[in-house]
């Protein structure tokens, strides 16, 4: 006797529409300026030019673009990291120029919640310029500067990742640029900020001048950025389901 048994399966997926939330992704490398990611910041000037965003600013301004595509969710794990560009020259004694990788509070109960990792160069005179990164932390009352390192690198990465079970936020640095080998600087928590785990997290990064004019020519600029979310959790009402279902039939029986 010869059985003979075919294999019929098939999967179901259900998917009824909701947005995930919670989730701060996406990448840009500045080719184009992108109105759906990014609203542009500040009173300095910023343009896309050679694949990087470019900064003009006169001493006192500001300016640079705030991630608007979405957002991190308090609850949610991620990180956010760009290339950054610094001057090389145009700077003279006690003339800065910088730029800030920022994560902000999107709606606290009163504006200024944040924190920053800033990388900044400072003219001493003599065509000496060095450098410096900053963190810091900011709340509706207090300004905090975490710590710092220096640095002589012109072309450098900055990231900050939110660590959602610790509550802690990390700052690091690639002092080579290319976003592959970083530096821890430090860590911060958030207390006392109140947040609930539905608030959510905003990124921005904001190019600044004290006591210098800087010009498109001087190459203060930023590339490169890149977010991800380490998971992401749909939002209440958005369901998924799946079904998988296999049945082995007789089909023949054959005696010999």
């Amino acid at each position: 006797m010869r059985i003979y048994i075919n294999l019929f399966a098939f999967s179901l997926i259900i998917l009824q529409s909701g947005r995930i939330f919670g989730a701060i992704s996406g990448v840009d490398s500045f080719d184009t300026h992108d109105s759906s990611k990014w609203s542009v910041e500040g009173s300095g000037e910023i343009q896309v030019n050679n694949g990087r965003a470019e900064l003009q600013l006169n001493s006192g301004e500001e300016a640079g673009y705030k991630w608007i595509l979405n957002y991190a969710n308090k609850s949610q794990t991620w990180d956010a990291a760009i290339d950054v560009m610094l001057p090389q020259s145009g700077l003279e004694q006690d003339e800065m120029a910088g730029i800030i990788l920022r994560s902000f509070w999107k709606n606290p109960p009163v504006p200024g919640y944040s924190v920053g990792l800033t990388v900044e160069r400072e003219g001493f005179g003599s065509n000496i310029i060095e450098g410096e990164y900053i963190a810091e932390k900011l709340t509706a009352s207090n300004f905090t500067e975490l710590d710092s390192a220096s640095t002589l690198s012109t072309g450098v990465s900055l990231k900050i990742a939110w660590d959602a079970s610790a509550e802690l936020f990390s700052f690091f640095y690639d002092d080579n640029g290319g976003q592959d080998s970083w530096t821890l600087l430090t860590t911060t928590g958030i207390t006392g900020w109140g947040m609930n785990d539905s608030d959510e997290f905003g990124i921005e990064i904001i190019g600044w001048a004290s006591d210098a004019d800087i010009l498109y020519s001087d190459g203060l600029a930023f590339d490169n950025f890149s977010a991800k979310t380490a998971s992401a959790i749909p939002e209440p009402g958005a369901i998924m389901l799946f079904g998988f279902l296999g049945f082995p039939f007789l089909t023949r029986i054959k005696r010999k």
